[in-house]
């Protein structure tokens, strides 16, 4: 059976997909003795009414968003230090203007609370201060009855962060490699060479562009790091004047917020979904894919058991046999099985059991797709090919597309970046030790259950670890420009409260990496089941989780998520 370069597939852009201050700051200065932090007025004050921000770091620019009449918007932007590569990050300040009455709202207190920045994944999502995001916010402040202000930036290599960098030959060719049948060695080699084109081309923009101290050998594309970004969010909260502030970190931003929540002024820190340090390494590639398929089968028993008897009579008995089905009739086609596009980029998708794969590894971020994407299959078993219009405008049939498709949606994500700051964080594992887990997985990935001969299922077997093989073989990250890489697999955990959400069928972030966090009594996890990837701002909890954790945070006291949160997709 062949396989996907899925990492070249899934953007991890689904928290996107989920988009997709005017008085007297008053904040936390220190502990009493009975362990609360106590509110004092900050002394230096960025925004008055009609005010600027004081600080030569930061400048305050028009707002290029509107917002309710409910709420102030303030924009500006960050010129991080020339130490650290001198870019230009857009940012803005979200707030509520007044306290709002909501049922289980903690009461508000005007502006007496530390301010809390939001961490966006990817890396490389940008576009914190565009309208959509703007409005997504507005909706959900009012909704956590949340009384402080939400600071948004743009990071480094992000679209609202100067300079930018976009390698449109790459994105370009993504698309056109959706509207053609393409071998796997083929499309590995020819997506390695331009992911290496980009970056070299990426690496002499930033030498040319970003200002860095002269006395220091330029680290060009290395800017991206981790490591130089956790600074420009410290430097961006100081420089607004605030004494003290959360961190709350979705995706790849709970890695950037980890990292950034060591500095002294940190109160606390949300995670969700987080990318922890030992993430993102090629060693975990194999091993997550093989958890994306057992997820289906667990989930798609739990779907049919949901489903009234007449609906679950015409699927197949396992997920098995329903991919199985799915694979014979793209084998038994005599022509490549194209699917009609509508308000998509390309006018047709050349469906191969890449894409099919590649799908099933997307709609794990979000449980809502799950039903759908198994009536797509079935629909996709069942009507006569080629495929008529009514196919490709099924509802399910669209809504997975429509999913899978927004991946590929270049507006808000930088995939040279993503790239960038994958390969600068993470080590290269020993090539043994990777070949030896393809090995491990392979056993698991093909049950011999599954097969009627052993000769089919070591043909399937060996194609997979050829994939694999192939795959290391053209590893971008491998690349001698990421030799000075700055890995953070050896990162220290801050000490400060955690509180970390986690879906238990995510297929990037999967709840076992909890284990890696410290075993702490400030350390307080909750993993939803049957969730997927993104869980406060896709609602999975109540949005005053977030405010009633900072609220106890800051009283040093403890918090039960458990109460406020989903507890499973299908029963609920």
């Amino acid at each position: 059976m062949q396989n996907i370069l899925w990492l070249k597939r899934i953007s991890f852009l689904l928290l996107a997909c989920c988009v997709l201050a005017t008085c007297t700051y008053l904040i936390i200065q220190h502990n009493d003795v009975a362990g609360r932090l106590s509110l004092t007025p900050n002394k230096s004050t960025a925004i008055g009414e009609g005010g600027h921000w004081d600080n030569p770091a930061i400048k305050k620019v028009p707002c290029t968003s509107t917002v309710e009449k409910d709420f102030s918007l303030d924009c500006g932007v960050l010129t991080t230090n020339i130490s650290r590569g001198q870019f230009e990050l857009g940012f803005a300040v979200l707030k509520i203007k007044a306290p709002i009455s909501r049922k289980r709202h903690v009461e508000a207190g005007s502006a007496q609370k530390a301010p809390v920045i939001y961490l966006e994944g990817g890396p490389g999502v940008g576009g914190a201060t565009e309208q959509a995001n703007i409005d997504f916010w507005q909706v959900f402040l009012k909704d956590a009855a949340l009384p402080r202000e939400i600071v948004l930036i743009n990071t480094r290599g992000t679209k609202g962060a100067l300079p930018y960098f976009d390698c449109a030959e790459l994105a370009t060719e993504q698309l056109r490699l959706l509207t053609t049948s393409t071998s796997i060695s083929d499309e590995i080699a020819l997506m390695a060479s331009l992911q290496k084109k980009c970056v070299a081309q990426y690496h002499a923009f930033l030498q040319a562009q970003v200002p860095f101290t002269k006395n220091e050998q330029h680290p060009g594309i290395g800017l991206l790091s981790s490591h130089y970004s956790k600074g420009d969010v410290t430097q961006l909260m100081r420089a607004l004047g605030y004494e003290k502030w959360h961190l709350w970190g979705g995706s790849y931003g709970g890695r950037l917020a980890l990292l950034a929540g060591q500095s002294k002024e940190v109160v606390s820190i949300v995670l969700d979904s987080p990318y922890l340090f030992q993430s993102g390494n090629l060693l975990s590639f194999p091993q997550l894919e093989l958890k994306a398929r057992k997820h289906h089968m667990q989930l798609y028993e739990e779907f049919l058991v949901a489903l009234e008897p007449k609906d679950a009579e015409v699927f197949p008995a396992s997920y098995q046999q329903l991919v199985q089905a799915v694979l014979n009739k793209l084998e038994s086609s005599a022509q490549p099985v194209e699917i009609t596009l509508f308000e998509q980029p390309i006018k047709k998708l050349v469906f191969t059991e890449m894409d099919l794969i590649s799908i099933e590894f997307t709609v794990l971020y979000d449980s809502a797709l799950w039903p759908s994407y198994y009536w797509f299959l079935l629909n996709f078993i069942e009507e006569p090919t080629p495929f008529n219009e009514q196919f490709a405008t099924q509802f399910d049939t669209k809504l997975v597309l429509d999913a899978y498709l927004f991946n590929f949606d270049t507006e808000f994500f930088n995939l040279a970046t993503y790239t960038a700051v994958e390969c600068l964080d993470n080590d290269l594992p020993d090539s043994s030790l990777f070949k030896k887990e393809v090995d491990l997985v392979a056993e698991e990935y093909f049950p011999k259950s599954s097969y009627r001969s052993s000769e089919a299922r070591n043909a399937d077997i060996t194609n997979w670890k050829q994939f694999w093989l192939e795959f290391e073989d053209s590893y971008v990250c491998s690349d001698s420009i990421f030799n000075a890489r700055d890995s953070v697999h050896t990162a220290a955990y801050p000490t400060v409260p955690l509180l970390v959400l986690a879906g238990d069928k995510d297929p990037v972030t999967p709840a076992a990496t909890l284990r890696e966090l410290p075993m702490r009594d400030n350390v307080y996890t909750k993993v939803l089941r049957n969730w997927g990837h993104g869980v406060l701002l896709s609602y999975g909890c109540e949005p005053t989780l977030l405010t009633k954790t900072l609220e106890a945070f800051e009283a040093g006291e403890p918090i039960a998520p458990e109460a406020m949160c989903e507890l499973d997709y299908f029963e609920g």
